[in-house]
């Protein structure tokens, strides 16, 4: 999938009911006093992206982590704060703040932090595969001379 399809496919989880359904057939929506439950996830900013190639992968819609390995009693926030202490999701929370109503003003200035997350990701990969390849360069150029 292209980074612009998957940043397309991001957006429309700024609705939590998406995000929610997204989890269908959640493994741990069924333990009795688990913690990691589809609500919390999806309370959390978390989508999952790839329900069947990956169905214990879990993605913020904002920070774009992706997160896996999750057991029963993990809590979707702490994990989230844990791993991406910079999600601006999770500093509006640490406000106060109900992310899952949010105005449409907090609405756009997260659609902003968003963004810079996206370039950030692309600029990455981007950068991964020009390094990728500086050993085949070299070796060209080693032999031009």
């Amino acid at each position: 999938m292209s980074n612009e399809k998957a940043a397309s496919k991001a957006f429309k989880f700024h609705d939590y009911q998406a995000r929610l359904a997204s989890f269908k057939n959640w493994a741990f929506d069924d333990i009795e006093d688990s913690i990691c439950t589809s609500v919390k996830l999806a309370e959390a900013g978390f989508f999952r992206p790839y329900p069947r190639k990956r169905p214990d992968l879990a993605e913020c819609y904002i920070c774009l982590k992706p997160l896996e390995g999750w057991e029963e009693q993990d809590d979707p926030w702490t994990e989230h704060k844990s791993h991406m202490p910079t999600c601006p999701l999770s500093k509006l929370r640490d406000k106060g703040i109900d992310v899952n109503n949010l105005t449409v003003e907090q609405r756009i200035k997260l659609e902003l932090e968003r963004g810079k997350f996206l370039l950030h990701r692309d600029y990455q990969d981007i950068k991964k595969e020009f390094e990728d390849r500086i050993p085949e360069v070299r070796s060209k150029l080693m032999r031009l001379t």
